[in-house]
């Protein structure tokens, strides 16, 4: 006897086989848009932090003091980058013995909210204040 078809087992079979194919590849594609959404809002809070630092860096000095406040300072960024906010940490170091020194820390942090979880990209500089 000659088949000329499929009988429906086989049918079901190759329907389930194919059905576990399909949603693995979804998945997987999934994953790859969510991490290139990710990767993608870190190169920009890499850019304005490095923006950031460079205004923080060209102004340096007696002027960082008179601009910003000692302690913590925070603002947004505006048009597309109005979900990244910036937050910049101003300190004047201190001695052993407590005494003011000409030196002060500076923590840049850029912080985004990116579906409920907080992400954020900081780093420290250290600026000398010279006197004018």
């Amino acid at each position: 006897m000659i088949r000329k078809g499929y009988i429906l087992i086989e049918t079901l079979i190759s329907v389930v086989i194919l059905s576990v194919g399909l949603t693995l590849v979804m998945n997987a594609l999934g994953s790859e848009i969510h991490a290139l959404r990710i990767s993608k809002n870190y190169t920009h809070a890499s850019i304005l932090l490095e923006e950031k630092l460079a205004e923080i860096e060209k102004e340096g000095g007696i002027d960082l003091i008179n601009r910003w406040k000692e302690g913590e300072n925070t603002g947004d960024f505006k048009d597309e980058y109005a979900n990244f906010h910036w937050k910049i940490f101003i300190q004047r170091l201190q001695d052993k013995k407590g005494k003011s020194t000409n030196l002060m820390e500076v923590t840049v942090t850029i912080w985004w909210d990116e579906l409920g979880i907080k992400r954020e990209l900081f780093t420290t500089l250290y600026l000398p204040i010279i006197s004018q």
